[in-house]
């Protein structure tokens, strides 16, 4: 492996979670894989969780189904409804509709029927998040349109807290969908999947996870206040720093010239940048040195990149690929140095290459939107 920089995702971390969050529910659990999984790679989090015995996987739109189902057959629910002109590809892959509307299911129903299907399509209420989903007084209506088409099946109905952190409004949506809950039994549309809570609000105890829980920080090791579970971080971002150089102090280093030297020092480059998803402040103005000061005082490490343990701070502006790191506080500094950085995973380019490690050693690379071996193990035939 020879990238200038690269994503680690330790499965067996992955796997660790999975099956933490599975022992404090009696719920079937859904990985939320929106996002790329949140960066992870959502091929593989899902063939690698299928093996621990998820069964349903919830992603973002169409266009995130499509990448998963190239890779694997597992049932995908997508979490916003799709277009009118994407519903073709709803049918021909599978997937799981979620219904918003009566136009939707009208829609999903007469596709469905041409192709003499039974699509299984998932009802979504907003309960108080204010996004997707019908009110509580159009759920019952609804859903008795949709039982009503021969070609559709209603497998789910669901909502979204809000602030699952808000404990008592939080309650008040889960109190608003059980209202619904009953009034559908008694019109006798039953066998029906419901699901609510997220991982804040999975965090609030099982009364919330009802039949289903779709989880995704937790699976990736960001645990919420209440949550008992022993979570392990799956994911890592590194650099290789590229070049070293002396500079006299007083030199000013990166656009805008927004950090100076205070002494002579040693700096290194690395090939990330803004356009690989870390931060890039668009102004040195007194408002934007406030809140920078005021994170480092919160996050000091949002600022840095670690060599081992020891901390090097950002220098200068992020620029589109390339960043700065102050070097003083490596003991060897010079090129092909290994840096770890912290930065929001979601936000990540997906261009970045991943290695993915079980037990220690890579089993598998993905870049560019395909799967390859590592060079010293062609043997190995798991994942590709």
């Amino acid at each position: 492996m020879n990238w200038g920089s690269w994503i680690e995702v330790d499965l067996d971390a992955l796997a660790h979670n999975f099956r933490e969050i599975q022992a404090q529910t009696g719920a079937s659990v859904c990985p939320v894989v929106k996002g790329d999984a949140y960066g992870h790679g959502a091929p593989m989090v899902v063939r690698h969780l299928a093996k621990y015995g998820a069964q349903c996987f919830a992603v973002g739109d169409v266009e995130e189904a499509l990448t998963v189902r190239a890779h694997s057959q597992a049932p995908l629910l997508l979490l916003t409804p799709p277009l009118p002109e994407q519903v073709p590809e709803v049918i021909k892959y599978r997937l799981i509709p979620t219904v918003v509307s009566a136009e939707l299911a009208e829609t999903l129903a007469g596709a469905a029927a041409a192709r003499r299907l039974r699509l299984p399509v998932h009802l979504k209420v907003d309960t108080g998040l204010g996004r997707l989903g019908v009110l509580p007084k159009d759920a019952l209506p609804l859903a008795k349109l949709i039982a009503g088409f021969p070609s559709l099946k209603l497998a789910g109905l669901y909502t979204h807290f809000a602030d699952g952190t808000n404990r008592a409004r939080t309650e008040r949506q889960l109190k608003e969908l059980l209202q619904i809950r009953d009034l559908l039994s008694r019109e006798g549309i039953t066998n029906v999947i419901w699901h609510a809570a997220n991982s804040p609000g999975f965090c609030l105890g099982p009364h919330t996870h009802l039949d289903m829980v779709r989880i995704g920080t937790l699976l990736y090791g960001q645990g919420y206040s209440g949550s008992r579970m022993e979570l392990k971080d799956t994911w890592k971002l590194y650099a290789r720093v590229i070049a070293v150089k002396e500079i006299p102090a007083g030199s000013l280093i990166g656009y805008g010239g927004t950090y100076r030297a205070p002494e002579n020092m040693v700096i290194g480059v690395i090939p990330v940048g803004y356009s690989h998803g870390l931060q890039l402040e668009p102004e040195s103005t007194v408002g934007v040195q406030f809140r920078r000061a005021l994170r480092r005082l919160a996050r000091p490490s949002q600022d840095c990149a670690f060599l081992g343990e020891q901390p090097l701070p950002i220098v200068g502006k992020v620029g589109m690929n390339l960043t700065c790191l102050d070097l003083r506080g490596a003991a060897n500094p010079r090129p092909g140095l290994v840096v770890r950085l912290h930065a929001r995973r979601a936000t990540i380019s997906r261009g970045i290459a991943k290695a993915y490690i079980t037990r220690g050693r890579v089993i598998a690379y993905w870049r560019d939107g395909r799967f390859f071996l590592p060079a010293f193990d062609r043997g190995t035939r798991s994942y590709v």
